[in-house]
């Protein structure tokens, strides 16, 4: 250490530490916040301070995890704090990030646009006020913890408009396993069907599992221009209409299906 460096600088970890103990002034601190040569006296720094830009600073910009944390678990911002929980690459931050957040505006923005589904999982389980959760289901991103929520809501209308929202928007899988948990039937075959016509590798599946779909209509143009041959298959032996099925032996890609 320079000849009048500060005792906080000061290379022993315990006299760094005591005397960051003795600071008081919130510029000192964030200076020792910043520039301390132990860690430990850093993150004691830090600990001290109130300043909320300057922890906002640290949470958002350290390049320590060890700083960004302490920083985050002393921060009051919600807007500091949404910012650490949508951005931080440490999970663990992120966590402490959205567990101190309590404004509902910014919890819904973090449920909306945070990078890590654990994240949005976390933030809309603090939502006083759900009903975000219909939007959210137009990014296909949050459907996988969407349905871990719709799951677990009271409020079963919700839960059934939610997914609603995955059985449109969602991408395959989560498509069939929210079509499986409506009540509103002509829906689920709406979703049965679609899937089954536009999805060359597996689904017949999601056709087999719904036994729901007997729209001759439907079968018929499933029987001649779905993707996926077991589908076409399927259709033309459930289509009872003689007009459809000779139109489908006529027309079909298959001559084995037709």
């Amino acid at each position: 250490m320079g000849l009048f460096s500060p005792a906080w600088n000061d290379k022993d970890e315990k006299k760094a530490v005591k005397a960051v103990h003795k600071l008081q002034d919130q510029k000192t601190l964030a200076r020792a916040a910043k520039e301390a040569w132990c860690a430990s006296a850093r993150i004691a720094a830090i600990q001290r301070l109130t300043d909320q830009v300057v922890l906002a600073d640290i949470a958002k910009y350290a390049i320590g995890a060890a700083m960004r944390l302490a920083a985050v678990q002393e921060l009051t911002d919600q807007t500091a704090l949404a910012y650490v929980a949508r951005n931080d690459n440490d999970l663990g931050i992120c966590h402490k990030a959205v567990a101190r957040l309590t404004d509902q505006n910014v919890l819904a923005d973090v449920a909306k646009n945070g990078k890590n589904c654990d994240i949005r999982y976390k933030a809309v389980t603090k939502l006083t006020d759900k009903s975000v959760l219909v939007y959210m289901t137009l990014n296909a991103e949050n459907h996988d913890f969407l349905m871990r929520i719709a799951d677990e809501l009271p409020d079963r209308k919700l839960a059934q408009d939610v997914y609603a929202g995955v059985a449109r928007n969602g991408r395959r899988e989560f498509r069939m396993a929210a079509a499986l948990k409506l009540t509103d039937r002509a829906l689920a075959r709406e979703v049965y069907a679609d899937i089954a016509m536009n999805y060359p590798d597996d689904g017949s599946s999601s056709y087999e599992l719904s036994g729901e779909l007997t729209d001759q209509i439907t079968l018929a143009d499933m029987a001649k221009n779905a993707k996926n041959r077991n589908v076409r298959r399927l259709a033309v032996i459930r289509l009872a209409d003689p007009s459809a099925l000779a139109d489908v032996a006529k027309n079909s890609k298959d001559w084995d299906v037709g």
